[in-house]
């Protein structure tokens, strides 16, 4: 059996075994598959789908739009149609992805490194442990499905960035745990690449640059520091980067490891959990908006 290789981080695509590009039809074919794709553990009502893939649409004309869809799915001319249609799972109610489906998933393989290592910190990581991290932020070269636009979509993609954030911050503080203060510096720069404003992760670089002889460097973080929370968030440092800066500048920096004591997940995980909680809210809304056209049906 042929197995599909699909990625959704950066573009979408799907390979064959033979690494042929898969085409499975214009962008809406490829908005529906991407989105059952990462919800691959269940089964979804149709009624429901088509209304969040056709929001501005009636409910008969986005229930037309989604058996289009199905129909180009399933019936478009090329060699892999048969893995594709062993890929979906449809019928007159529900629709999904194939629980005895083959296929490789870039976002399934990142989403279970991040849970089977969730409960282990930075500290507690072993060399297996810190390659399977390595592997899988190897993979996140670019946002999910960086260029579609939808509710949906761009909620789903600030959920893979804290996550991604999230595993970036742990690798952080296994290798200040270990002193390899140029690695801490490559993942810290990294972080803020995505997240300027993060001011734990500023402090921690203040604080390796200063351990690393290097205090102009330190001195001149905390200056980007102070101007990427006025750019984004139009706040001054807290205290506690106030006093390391005190301390840099007169020389007085504990000799300690930066900041291991504090928790390297509390702030994305929080963050992580507002963002679930936003995507239950749009679907709530969905159900919603098809309950409220069915009353309006009746009426």
């Amino acid at each position: 059996m042929e197995m599909l290789h699909i990625r959704l981080f950066s573009a979408f695509q799907i390979h064959s075994n033979n690494g042929t590009i898969v085409d499975v039809g214009p962008r809406r074919c490829q908005e529906l598959l991407g989105y059952l794709l990462l919800h691959r553990h269940q089964q979804h009502n149709r009624e429901k789908v088509a209304a969040l893939m056709w929001q501005d649409s009636t409910t008969a004309q986005a229930k037309r739009y989604l058996r289009q869809t199905l129909w180009q799915l399933q019936s478009a001319p090329q060699p892999s149609t048969a893995a594709l249609r062993d890929l979906l799972q449809v019928d007159h109610e529900y629709l999904g992805i194939n629980p005895e489906a083959q296929y490789w998933l870039d976002v399934a393989a990142f989403e279970e490194t991040i849970r089977s290592l969730h409960d282990t910190s930075g500290q507690a990581l072993n060399v297996p442990q810190v390659e399977q991290l390595h592997a899988i932020l190897n993979l996140y070269q670019a946002g999910l499905l960086d260029d579609w636009d939808t509710e949906w979509c761009v909620v789903e993609r600030e959920c893979f960035r804290k996550m991604y954030l999230t595993t970036l911050e742990k690798l952080l503080v296994h290798s200040l745990a270990h002193r390899s203060y140029d690695t801490s510096l490559n993942y810290g720069t990294e972080i803020l690449r995505l997240d300027a404003a993060h001011e734990r992760t500023h402090r921690r670089l203040m604080q390796i640059r200063y351990h690393s002889g290097d205090r102009i460097g330190a001195i001149n973080q905390y200056k980007l520091c102070v101007k990427a929370l006025e750019d984004e968030l139009s706040v001054s440092p807290s205290q506690k980067t106030n006093r390391l800066f005190q301390q840099i500048c007169t020389d007085h920096v504990a000799p300690q490891k930066p900041e291991l004591q504090e928790c390297e997940n509390g702030s994305y995980l929080a963050e992580l959990k507002q963002i679930q909680d936003t995507l239950s809210l749009l679907q709530r809304q969905v159900s919603q908006m098809i309950l409220h056209g069915q009353h309006g049906t009746h009426g």
